[in-house]
């Protein structure tokens, strides 16, 4: 799932994934409590690309 408007790749791109197993947890901002997660964010940069554990989509 596209985030934002840049081309897929291009620094400063954004991507939502469900990798249907668990790859880290999410914390709710308003509780502080840690929700086990399979969806991730990834973020593409001139130095490289990283995931981020996200809240889970529906």
């Amino acid at each position: 799932m596209r985030v934002g408007n840049k081309q897929p790749g291009a620094s400063g791109y954004k991507e939502l994934v469900n990798f249907k197993e668990f790859i880290g947890y999410s914390v709710d901002p308003k509780t502080g409590k840690k929700l086990a997660t399979n969806w991730g964010k990834i973020h593409y940069g001139r130095d490289g690309i990283h995931i981020v554990p996200t809240k889970a989509r529906k």
